[in-house]
């Protein structure tokens, strides 16, 4: 009988997933999420360049540097890709070397107050050119973490469904974990309106917290109700497979 329940284990929320080919990879939504992020910077970067053309200063060191970040976003994208999280973090950090030696270098190439005030002016006027771009960006980012959680979500209540009849299959009582899978089946639409409420109530804010900390009430309330609803999923299903192995007649 033990064989029948140790495979739940692997499948629910709590558990170590098994990745169905459908489900979208930690890999793929972290990358989404960083994209957003690191298009912003190579936008200004870019910006800052051609404010420094037009300047008729000397931006080749820029240029260097906006050429090695494009490199190591393609090397983030691979680590990402390969679900590699120790090469994703050493390359985040030389991501992180390169961006502050921009900003070092910017300094030099624009080292009068006048021209910093020109070129800074410049900067958030291509970020503000580029807002819809990045809320897109952003917007299809939480689009993909929503159906990653949802196909989870389904793939746990696929597997708890085909342990529990292999329960009634050899003759054990599973009522008490039919009427709790139940519950949990029914909190679906809540889970998946939560998320729906966060990608249209925060789509000008990149970091969000349960915490909250935004400042705008909406989003930090649709954020809190979303992490209250994931918290008490996560709580149903962890009692589910106790439920299984209770009826299973074996110690969790």
């Amino acid at each position: 009988m033990k064989k029948i329940i140790i495979g739940l284990g692997l499948f629910l929320i709590l558990g170590g997933i098994i990745f169905a080919q459908e489900i979208p990879s930690w890999g793929e939504v972290y990358y989404k999420y960083a994209y957003v992020q690191l298009e912003k910077i190579r936008i200004g970067m870019e910006s800052l360049i051609s404010f420094g053309k037009e300047k008729l200063a000397d931006v080749s060191n820029l240029e260097s540097l906006k050429d090695d970040f494009s490199t190591k976003l393609e090397e983030l994208e691979k680590a990402c890709t390969e679900e590699n999280k120790e090469k994703v973090k050493e390359i985040e950090e030389e991501i992180k070397g390169i961006i502050e030696n921009f900003k070092e270098e910017t300094k030099k190439v624009f080292g009068g107050y006048l021209l910093r005030k020109e070129a800074k002016e410049a900067l958030e006027k291509a970020y503000e050119n580029n807002l819809s771009y990045l809320e897109d960006l952003l917007k299809k980012a939480r689009e993909l973490h929503k159906q990653r959680n949802l196909s989870l979500f389904d793939e746990a209540i696929s597997a708890a469904e085909e342990v529990i009849q292999k329960l009634k299959d050899y003759g054990k009582d599973a009522s008490l974990c039919e009427e709790k899978l139940s519950e949990i089946r029914e909190k679906r639409d809540d889970f998946e309106n939560a998320m729906e409420n966060i990608i249209s109530n925060c789509a000008s804010f990149y970091h969000l917290s349960c915490e909250g900390g935004t400042e705008e009430p909406s989003c930090d309330e649709n954020v809190q109700n979303y992490c209250d609803l994931k918290s008490e999923i996560e709580k149903d299903f962890s009692e589910l497979q106790d439920l299984i192995y209770q009826a299973a007649g074996i110690s969790s």
